[in-house]
């Protein structure tokens, strides 16, 4: 199965034509918060205790973000989408005009980046 919402990076534009990020709030069998830049440390992974939940990998869902799963099968059919990772899945995304210069950083910064209306494709 692919992530859900609340387990992978994601951007996502409002009706309001608005581009926000999600981060994971939860790790999965294939992600790991300790060496994913883009996860920040939680309480309990400063101070986890023998009582959490995550110590142990089988208690993360096996489930993996759509991209990668979907650059798996492009690769099983002889295609390299050319995903290493969530970043460069927004790099593709921003040679589209109306998210050209569109980084998570400026999402972060700005708490969302307003899109200009006239150069979202209809």
């Amino acid at each position: 199965p692919v992530t859900t919402a609340a387990e992978h990076i994601g951007t996502y534009v409002n009706v309001d034509g608005r581009a926000q990020r999600t981060i994971p709030a939860k790790e999965t069998a294939h992600m790991d918060r300790r060496v994913n830049l883009e996860m920040s440390m939680g309480r309990l992974d400063h101070f986890g205790t023998r009582f959490d939940n995550w110590v142990s990998d089988q208690n993360r869902i096996d489930c993996m973000p759509a991209w990668q799963f979907l650059g798996q099968v492009a690769a099983e059919a002889g295609t390299d989408l050319g995903f290493a990772d969530v970043r460069d899945v927004l790099a593709s995304v921003t040679a589209i005009p109306a998210f050209a210069g569109l980084t998570y950083e400026r999402m972060d910064a700005e708490r969302g980046v307003s899109l200009t209306t006239e150069s979202i494709p209809a």
